[in-house]
Parts: C-alpha cells; sequence; structure tokens
C-alpha cells in the first residue's frame, strides 16, 4: 500500500504532466521550428526571435537574433541589423563567459555592448577582436547570413567560389543547404552546373542530403547530355540502395533521356544489393523507355545480380512483354534463367517464354534446361506438355525432346507426355520415332501400353515400316499379356 509521502509525490507528478501539456497546447501551432543546423547545432524559433544553440568539447555558443543581418565580406562583424533587431552572441568556455550585444537603433545605427561574465567591457578593442575570432567559425557551423555569403562568394569567383566555400562548412545539412541557395541562380552555365554535382557528390556524404539535391534540382541537371551524365555519376556515390533507386526511376521517367544515358543509368543500377530496389528501377525502366536490343541485353545482365528468384523472374516477364525484345534477347533471358533455382519460378517463366515463337536453337536450349536444371517431373511435364503444343520442333530440339522425356523419372509423368504429343503435336515419322524410343524405358506396363496406344493411330496410317518395327520391339517388353494384347490389338 502507498504511504502519504508516495501519494504526494504521484499527485505532483500528474500536475507536472498537466501543467505541461497545457504548455504545449498554449503554443501556436507554427510558432515553434526546431531543426537540424549542423551536427554540433541546434535552432528553434518563436515567434519573430531564433535561437541557436551550438556545441563541441571545447566550448558552447548561445546565438539570439531577430530581424534581418548582415555580415562583412571577411564574415568577422556584423556590419547592419534591420530596424528594431539585434543579434546576441555569448560563449562559454572552461567556465568563462563572454557576450555580445548588437543592437538597431530607430534610424538603423548600431549599438554594440561586449561582456566578459557579468561585467560589461568596452567594446573597442576586445569585443571586436573576440567577435571576430568567433563568428567565422559560427557561420561555417550554421545557417546565419548562408544566403548573402552565398550571393558575396558568387559575385566574387562564380560557382566555383561557392562550392569552394562548401568545403570548409561544417555537415552535411549545411553543405547542401549552400547548394541549394546556389542552385536558385537563374544564370548558371553548363560548366558551373557540371561543377555544382561533382561537388555535391564530392562533399555531401549523407545519401538523404545527396538524393534530395538531385531531385529537386533534376530540370537544371537535365538541360543538356553534359550535366545528365554528371547527375548520373553523381548517382554512383549514394550508398543506400533505397535513395539511390528513388533518383535513378526519376531520371528513367524524363522523356530526353538518350541512349547513353540510359545505358549510364543501367551502370548505376548495378551496384543496388537489394532486389527489391534494383527490380523497381529495372522495371521503370522497361516501362518508361524504348529500348533498343543492346540496352535490352545490358538490363538483362543486370537483372542477372538479383538472387530471389520472385523478382527475377517477375523483371524477365514483363521483359519479354517490351515492345523491342528480340530473338537474340529470348536467347540471353533462356541463359539467365539458369540461375533461377526454384522449379515453379522457372516453369512460369518458361511457359511464357513459350508464348513466343521461338527458333529451334533457342528450343533446344530451352529443352536442356528443363532436363538439367528443373527436378520436378510435375513440371517437367507441364513444360514439355506445352512446348509439344505450341512449338514447332526442329532437328535439333526433337533429339532434346527425345533426352528429356527419357530423363524422367515417373513411368506417369513420361507416358503424358508422349500421349499428349501423339495427340496435339504435328508428328511426322522422324518426330514418331523419337518418341517410341523415349517410351522405351517406362518400365510399366499399364503406361507403356497406354503410350504405344496413342501412337499406333499415326503408326497405322504410316508406310514406315521402320516405325512399325520399332513399336513391335518395345511392345515385346510389357510382360502382361493383357497389356501386351492391347497394345498389338491397336497396331493393325
Amino acid at each position: 500500500m502507498m504511504n502519504s509521502k508516495g501519494q504526494k509525490l504521484q499527485t505532483v507528478a500528474i500536475w507536472v504532466g498537466i501543467l505541461a501539456a497545457l504548455c504545449i497546447l498554449l503554443i501556436p501551432e507554427n510558432a515553434v521550428a526546431q531543426i537540424s543546423v549542423s551536427k554540433r547545432s541546434v535552432s528553434s524559433s518563436v515567434g519573430g526571435k531564433t535561437t541557436i544553440k551550438f556545441n563541441d568539447w571545447q566550448k558552447a555558443y548561445k546565438i539570439e537574433f531577430e530581424g534581418d543581418f548582415e555580415l562583412s565580406d571577411d564574415d568577422k562583424d556584423i556590419t547592419s541589423v534591420s530596424r528594431g533587431g539585434y543579434f546576441e552572441i555569448s560563449r562559454a568556455a572552461f567556465g568563462s563567459k563572454r557576450r555580445v550585444i548588437i543592437e538597431s537603433d530607430g534610424r538603423g545605427n548600431l549599438t554594440k555592448e561586449y561582456y566578459v561574465g557579468r561585467e560589461r567591457i568596452d567594446y573597442e578593442p576586445e569585443g571586436r577582436e573576440w567577435l571576430a575570432d568567433v563568428l567565422p567559425d559560427i557561420v561555417r557551423s550554421t545557417t546565419i547570413g548562408a544566403e548573402s555569403r552565398v550571393n558575396r562568394f558568387y559575385r566574387k569567383g562564380g560557382a566555383n567560389a561557392v562550392m569552394g566555400e562548401v568545403e570548409e562548412l561544417d555537415g552535411d545539412y549545411l553543405k547542401s543547404h549552400y547548394i541549394k541557395l546556389l542552385l536558385d541562380k537563374d544564370d548558371l552555365s553548363t560548366t558551373e552546373l557540371v561543377t555544382i554535382i561533382e561537388g555535391a557528390a564530392d562533399e555531401v556524404n549523407s545519401d538523404h542530403y545527396l538524393a534530395e539535391l538531385l531531385k529537386r534540382n533534376e530540370r537544371q541537371f537535365f538541360a543538356n547530355s553534359a550535366t545528365s551524365k554528371a547527375y548520373i555519376e553523381a548517382s554512383e556515390e549514394i550508398n543506400s540502395d533505397h535513395y539511390r533507386a528513388q533518383v535513378l526511376k526519376r531520371v528513367l521517367t524524363r522523356a530526353d533521356l538518350e541512349g547513353d544515358m540510359l545505358s549510364d543509368v543501367l551502370k548505376s543500377a548495378e551496384e543496388i544489393n537489394s532486389d527489391h530496389y534494383l527490380t523497381e528501377v529495372l522495371r521503370e525502366a522497361l516501362d518508361e523507355r524504348d529500348m533498343s536490343d543492346e540496352l535490352i541485353s545490358r538490363l538483362i545482365s543486370t537483372a542477372r545480380s538479383i538472387s530471389s528468384d520472385h523478382y527475377q523472374t517477375e523483371l524477365f516477364r514483363d521483359a519479354l512483354e517490351h515492345d523491342q525484345i528480340s530473338d537474340n534477347s529470348y536467347w540471353e533471358i533462356l541463359d539467365a534463367a539458369g540461375d533461377i533455382s526454384s522449379d515453379h519460378y522457372k516453369t512460369e517463366l518458361f511457359k511464357e517464354l513459350l508464348e513466343r515463337d521461338l527458333d529451334d536453337r533457342t528450343l533446344s536450349k530451352m529443352i536442356d534446361q528443363i532436363e538439367d536444371d528443373v527436378s520436378s517431373d510435375h513440371y517437367s511435364n507441364v513444360l514439355l506438355v506445352k512446348i509439344i503444343s505450341d512449338q514447332e520442333l526442329g532437328d535439333e530440339s526433337k533429339e532434346s525432346f527425345k533426352l528429356a522425356v527419357r530423363e524422367m523419372s515417373s513411368d506417369h509423368y513420361s507416358s503424358q507426355v508422349i500421349i499428349q504429343a501423339a495427340r496435339e503435336a504435328d508428328l511426322d515419322d522422324e518426330l514418331v520415332k523419337s518418341l517410341l524410343q523415349s517410351a522405351e524405358d517406362i518400365g510399366s506396363d499399364h503406361y507403356l501400353s497406354q503410350t504405344l496406344v496413342a501412337l499406333a493411330d499415326y503408326i497405322n496410317e504410316s508406310d514406315s515400316d521402320e516405325l512399325r518395327d520399332l513399336y513391335r520391339s518395345i511392345a515385346r517388353d510389357i510382360s502382361s499379356d493383357t497389356y501386351y494384347g492391347r497394345a498389338m490389338k491397336a497396331l493393325y
């Protein structure tokens, strides 16, 4: 049971929570903003006043200001503050605190005060020297004066000067903030844009901020081939699969993307490790672009790095729907299918391929893969039946087909394939001979007799004594008089 002291503490805690909630509710929704300014500082704004707290292991700064202000060209002084505004900076280091307050009167004149601890000291020269010492560090670690500084550097030396200053800034947020301000310039040349893109890729380590820069300014960056190439190369500096995929997908939606650039996009995509994100990018390429046979070949090659049978199969099926797909691409997809370990997914892909007219070389390769890589007789049966139903076998594929049927371990499935062929295939003497030879390995009297009976109609119509002799020779392997009689009765 709680004692009186515990009850009092609980009551106090409840009231503290209530008061905190009321304080939050009483502040206007947009009155407080909290943003990360650099890796060492935090900024908050309430109304018109902004407060920045800046810390590292040696010193702690606090900056407060209201209104607009301007820095001197060397970043060592505040040269103006808007009417009614002020700028205050203080630093605590090793137990010592110093502070400068700069205010603007009604006529725009500045008053500057300097404090050491609580004691006010003459601003000249010590206060001015102290401010000149700390202010450059502040402006390179926060967004204070960022816009005016970008404008100043740009006036002096263009984009090169601004990007040179970016190298000196503290943190990816701050670097990207300066680059965004630079990119707001309307008169940037192609050379300057390339400089900015390359500089951003070198200086902004955060995948998030670099991706945001590239996506935010893609209209400028795709103004011509030089900037487009630099943009795609910059994407290669993004290590995150998520962010790189975001950037590349945005690139692929652009109507002005040329063939060489698309090849560069696929090259950048090769470094994406995630099957999910890589598939997204390659699908976007298939959906959005007119692709040459060479580019489809490059895409198929890139897709081979996908380890997931599911994603790889779905992507290859999408590729088969592409308008520019060619016989050469069929072969390459078939070759890539050797990487798919799942009988189910391999079967789904082969079924999609078999909806096309395949040449004999490609068809023979598929049948060989079914024999070598599909371990399930069920799936082998599904595919071989579809092949015999939908495709016209040539000399090479007939031989492969015969071997594939003979390699099936199930008498049931072997007989099904041959019976289906007898019913649906465009039979000739050579194919029937292959089917009979395939039947030789069926051990079951029941299934063997069924198979021979299915082929008997063609042989009866044929003038080939060779086929009749082969039929009788195989029938003699049936040990059951009943089943043997059925087989021989079908032949007349």
